[in-house]
């Protein structure tokens, strides 16, 4: 039976990260648990009831809004993926250059799933999340919710803020194609200008 959850893998990506989200995650990676939802209670009580603890409890529960990103940028990869392969109906491995095969979107994010699937699987992961989160917040006098999506930007004076809130996939998708189109501009832009400053260093040497 093929996964229902974009969790486990979004949660191994995460450990993969060469920052203190990484850090985080290797940290919750390292605690007891049959699930990954069990490690980060583990991790988290580790890090109540330890003086030593090398992550704090509350880094580990801005883990879990991490993972919930992490799991929504998959989703929104294997849902981009279905809708590639059926406008050219079908898997999509003789798709133009930069489209990837639908199967193997399916096995970087450990779903095969249609996208009417992949919305109720992001929803239960979502609502599992969810649920932790708001246990643990609770445990610490803060109530902060959990997001499908949070995108922050840093501020002139070095601080992170939010800019975007996703309270549902739907915006959670939005906000993800805008970063995408973000850097597909930028990209764009530094190709013209790398073009650009090639020509004028040739036409210089002439």
């Amino acid at each position: 039976m093929p996964n229902q959850t974009f969790t486990n893998q979004a949660f191994y990506a995460l450990c993969e990260y060469k920052d203190f989200k990484g850090k985080t995650a290797t940290f919750v990676s390292s605690q007891t648990g049959n699930t990954v939802i069990d490690q980060y209670v583990e991790a988290f009580l580790v890090a109540v009831e330890s003086n030593d603890a090398v992550i704090h409890r509350l880094s580990v529960l801005g883990s879990l809004q991490h993972l919930m990103n992490k799991v929504s940028w998959n989703a929104r990869k294997l849902f981009a993926a279905n809708a590639r392969s059926e406008l050219v109906g079908g898997d999509n491995k003789g798709a133009p250059w930069g489209l990837e095969a639908t199967e193997r979107v399916r096995q970087m994010v450990d779903v095969d799933a249609s996208n009417d699937e992949v919305i109720n699987i992001i929803k239960s992961d979502f609502d599992e999340l969810q649920m932790v989160h708001t246990i643990l917040s609770q445990t610490t006098n803060i109530d902060t919710p959990l997001y499908y999506f949070v995108e922050t930007e840093r501020q002139p004076n070095g601080d992170f803020v939010d800019v975007v809130n996703a309270e549902s996939f739907d915006d959670a998708m939005t906000a993800m194609d805008d970063i995408i189109d973000k850097l597909n501009e930028k990209s764009r832009e530094d190709v013209r200008s790398s073009v650009r400053d090639a020509i004028s260093q040739l036409r210089s040497a002439a």
